[in-house]
């Protein structure tokens, strides 16, 4: 009698997996041409839509094409009508190129040069750019890891939606880890399932995992290098990735710190020798590449820009009504409250999930606290999935969440709302207030 009722819960398991992925993919096919009406539904490839998306897909195209990171071609050729290397939707593009022009050691910005494809800065009319190339200014771990997996769509229609299902893909394994992570630490399947799926459909993360930005791709990363750490004791491995995300966001070196550290302070000093063994050659061919590319092993392609309002930029990261992360998903703050339920119960979980969040929070409060053209708080989506195991201590306080319940659900419905209009109406949330969306979605 056991063994039947373990497979039919097993196979309840399965049918609820199946569901969970098709609902989260379905909206890479399906799109909304405003104005905002039923009518307007249609089924089509997935496409890049805007900020960083086509810069990327543009790098992807010249490695599979012209196998170089020379990118004067491509735009040109975009520019001239000539082939869609940006994406569908900006075939003829002459605004900005995410670039900086090489030659030797002299290295010069785009935006320092042109003000669009066609027309110069004032007083730069005259610069020579004979004999320099132009490489992106984005880290290139993204771009190659998509090359060396997109290959065969190479001079093909498809390699733009190609590299989308593929982030798709990769956030939906990262999903799968926070589910298995949360099992571990819950031993409660459903418990786990349930909010494995909270955090998938209620935080912004559902918006970027249907685009060709980095953000999916490193929470994931993280989220597989803590579970290899905490649970499988495989700590080459989580090196591994966690240098694959540095690849591809320079700041996830601090996180990858953070893990040296606690390794050690464990006294595990195998383990962190182990990790930073495949890290560090990651580090070495980033250093390279930054060489080999820009004339120096230490200059680095994306330009430091500070700010030291800490407090207001703090305030602006977390609750700004068009950028902030507690605006866009609010059932966050109850994980915020599990911090300290977690810390008591197992102080270095907590402690270790507390300091890369913190870590992280202040490196883009006082690197990147700008106004940003993006959907909600891009920037630090890599560390979102690291609340959920907040959010599941905290769920345990049955005497809070009684009377907490209506602002429970209120939170709930608000996070799933605002992020699922997102992944149908993008071209709608962009840099858009979050009580505008709530009123779009309310009028729909």
């Amino acid at each position: 009698m056991k063994k039947t009722e373990t497979k039919n819960s097993n196979n309840t398991h399965i049918v609820l997996g199946v569901i969970f992925a098709i609902i989260f993919l379905s909206p890479l096919f399906i799109h909304l041409n405003p104005p905002l009406k039923l009518a307007n539904f249609y089924i089509e490839l997935p496409k890049v839509y805007s900020g960083d998306e086509p810069h990327y897909l543009i790098i992807v195209n010249s490695l599979v094409e012209d196998h170089d990171f020379d990118l004067w071609n491509n735009y040109e050729a975009v520019r001239l009508n000539r082939t869609d290397d940006m994406g569908a939707r900006f075939l003829g593009w002459e605004g900005d190129h995410h670039t900086v022009f090489v030659k030797g050691s002299s290295f010069v910005r785009w935006r320092e040069i042109f003000t669009s494809s066609l027309n110069r800065v004032p007083g730069k009319e005259e610069f020579d750019l004979t004999g320099y190339s132009e490489y992106t200014f984005h880290p290139i771990g993204l771009p190659l890891l998509s090359s060396l997996l997109l290959f065969q769509f190479a001079h093909s229609e498809y390699l733009e939606p190609a590299a989308i299902i593929l982030t798709c893909l990769v956030a939906l394994t990262g999903m799968y880890f926070l589910f298995l992570l949360l099992l571990f630490y819950s031993k409660r399947r459903m418990l786990s399932i349930l909010i494995t799926g909270l955090f998938a459909f209620s935080t912004p993360l559902w918006h970027y995992s249907r685009s060709a930005f980095t953000e999916a791709y490193t929470s994931s990363l993280l989220i597989i290098s803590l579970y290899c750490i905490l649970v499988k004791k495989r700590y080459a491995l989580a090196g591994f990735l966690m240098g694959l995300a540095f690849f591809m966001k320079y700041p996830m070196a601090l996180l990858a710190g953070v893990l040296v550290a606690y390794l050690t302070l464990k006294r595990q000093y195998k383990g962190a020798v182990e990790f930073c063994i495949p890290f560090g050659s990651f580090s070495i061919i980033q250093l390279s590449a930054n060489s080999i590319l820009f004339g120096s092993m230490f200059q680095f392609s994306i330009p430091a820009g500070f700010h030291f309002e800490i407090f207001k930029q703090f305030w602006h990261v977390l609750f700004s009504e068009v950028h902030g992360l507690f605006a866009f998903a609010p059932f966050l703050i109850f994980s915020v409250i599990g911090f300290y339920y977690l810390i008591k119960e197992d102080w270095q979980l907590g402690v270790l999930c507390l300091t890369l969040v913190i870590i992280f929070l202040l490196f883009f409060t006082v690197a990147f606290g700008r106004d940003e053209y993006s959907y909600a708080s891009r920037e630090v989506l890599p560390i979102i999935l690291l609340f959920s195991l907040p959010f599941i201590f905290w769920l345990k306080q049955k005497k809070q969440i009684k009377v907490l319940i209506a602002t429970f659900f209120i939170f709930i419905t608000a996070s799933i709302v605002i992020n699922f209009f997102s992944v149908l109406g993008h071209d709608h949330v962009f840099a858009r207030p979050v009580g505008d969306i709530l009123r779009l979605f309310l009028t729909f």
